[in-house]
């Protein structure tokens, strides 16, 4: 995996390979980064840990107190956004973004956590009706998401 599959510059998963030759076709990305930290945190592989330090080095990119992070490391700036990575906005990605919520939930980052979390809540407008909480500008699946990245925990062994 590491030698195939994990750019040697940034750390970062090659967002899609060759089927055949496993070449890299696309550059790293935070979105497929995340995605995969997200998955291996939850069955608490190490390298999960690996993967999300090295998205917390190469792609995040807070702004006054608000969390967000970067879909491409800075050798690969200026790549457009796509269905994984949702709109690219000044570089930043709101899948690469939200992913990186639950990998810090995770891996017990409370600082990242904390300024991704202020992001939600100016960005989701978030509601409280009978108790339950919504995100209004998530919609059904966003609200899923929410729930997944919030409570988001690695594995504990029996």
């Amino acid at each position: 995996m590491r030698e195939r599959y994990v750019d040697p510059k940034s750390g970062l998963l090659f967002q899609a390979v060759d089927g055949h030759s496993g070449r890299p076709l696309d550059a790293p990305r935070g979105s497929g980064t995340l995605l995969g930290a997200y998955f291996l945190g939850l069955a608490g592989h190490p390298f999960a840990r690996e993967l999300y330090l090295a998205a917390r080095r190469e792609l995040w990119a807070p702004f006054m107190g608000f969390g967000a992070t970067l879909e491409y490391p800075a050798e690969h700036a200026g790549g457009r956004g796509d269905i994984d990575s949702g709109p690219l906005v000044l570089g930043r990605s709101v899948s690469a973004t939200g992913l990186m919520l639950g990998c810090a939930r995770q891996q017990g980052d409370e600082a990242v956590f904390g300024e991704i979390y202020r992001s939600v809540h100016l960005f989701g407008a978030p509601t409280r009706q009978s108790g339950r909480v919504t995100f209004a500008l998530g919609g059904p699946l966003g609200d899923a998401m929410m729930l997944a990245l919030l409570t988001a925990q690695p594995e504990v062994a029996p």
